[in-house]
């Protein structure tokens, strides 16, 4: 037996309680559910959400504060298990204009949400044809339905832009503070922020942000939930190093300094002969060739090359030498340091 989610068999045993299996590992716990493939119990569905006007509010702006800011203008969203639509409707009412939903519904809910979102596929996952691909899917409270993880992780991925985010939210543990267990007939996985985190990494996810205690319902009131990326590593990491790299310095570069911060985050993924000149205080090192060029002294190497822009490349000395470059003459403007280059 192995893990769905860290995909470890050395940890797996049975549950002492439920009627199932648990991960030692990841702390996941899975059993087979009693209505498990048995579609028609979903279609004949009605008013999945319908709960007291107050939960539905509450829950519903906890999620939009989640992901208020990466959902903006022109994107376009899609939620699997929209039900009768009522979240959608709550982001278009906070949004005004540019957003775009799509709700896949397998229940009769489907009619509804066609009231409030722009497109709605009433049937499965598997039936859906995508017309675009997606910014953002959404899955509230669906994934421990499902027996095969592995497919709707897999269909999130394949109908999301490059770096798309997924947004997930499921009963953390059993989804209450106060009972140990989740007994409900339709749930087969009960989900640890471990075991969540690893069976999404496990597809090139990265977290982005990941809360606990988010509230669904008055019963399920201790909810997971995940915004994550789509990150392509390593080719998407350098590929926006390198745009960011031409972004602040074009084509030539002074770097200064060259310790372990310089080899660790900065020299080897440095584009081709940009480097123009390298300096650092430290006279042992002068001489010593880095990057295609030989190390010298600040002082030398600003009296020669008057434009180019400087990489600070030390993240703990860099009030010193940022002090030290403008005693020296730089200008403001030409001095880039690390926490300037990698702030997103």
């Amino acid at each position: 037996m192995i893990c769905p989610c860290c995909k470890s068999s050395e940890g797996v045993s049975m549950h002492p309680v439920l009627s199932g299996f648990q991960c030692r590992l990841c702390h996941h716990v899975w059993r087979e559910s009693a209505i498990l493939g048995n579609m028609d119990y979903y279609m004949d569905k009605m008013g999945r959400s319908m709960t007291p006007v107050q939960d539905l509010e509450r829950k519903f702006q906890e999620r939009f504060d989640f992901i208020s800011h990466a959902v903006t203008g022109n994107r376009k969203l899609l939620e699997i298990g929209c039900a009768e639509g009522l979240f959608g409707k709550f982001i278009k009412e906070k949004i005004s204009s540019g957003v775009e939903i799509t709700g896949i519904e397998v229940s009769r809910d489907a009619h509804e949400a066609c009231n409030y979102l722009d497109r709605v596929h009433h049937g499965t996952m598997e039936s859906f044809i995508a017309q675009n691909k997606f910014d953002m899917i959404m899955v509230f409270h669906v994934l421990e339905h499902l027996a095969d993880l592995e497919g709707i992780i897999g269909f999130c991925k394949n109908n999301m832009v490059e770096n798309g985010q997924l947004v997930l939210e499921v009963p953390h543990g059993s989804g209450n503070r106060l009972v140990p267990y989740d007994r409900h007939v339709e749930h087969c996985h009960f989900f640890s922020t471990t075991s969540l985190c690893a069976l999404l990494e496990g597809h090139g996810f990265i977290m982005e942000k990941v809360a606990t205690g988010c509230y669904e319902s008055a019963t399920y009131n201790d909810a997971l939930r995940v915004l994550c990326r789509l990150d392509r590593w390593p080719e998407n990491k350098l590929q926006r190093f390198k745009e960011r790299f031409e972004i602040l310095f074009g084509h030539k570069c002074i770097v200064f300094g060259t310790g372990k911060d310089f080899f660790n985050w900065i020299e080897p993924y440095l584009p081709p002969n940009v480097v123009v000149a390298v300096m650092d205080n430290n006279t042992a090192l002068h001489g010593h060739k880095v990057a295609g060029c030989f190390i010298d002294k600040p002082e030398h190497v600003l009296s020669q090359m008057k434009d180019e822009k400087i990489l600070v490349t030390t993240y703990r000395y860099t009030q010193e030498i940022v002090a030290q470059l403008l005693k020296l003459g730089v200008f403001p403007e030409r001095i880039v340091t690390m926490d300037t280059f990698f702030q997103l």
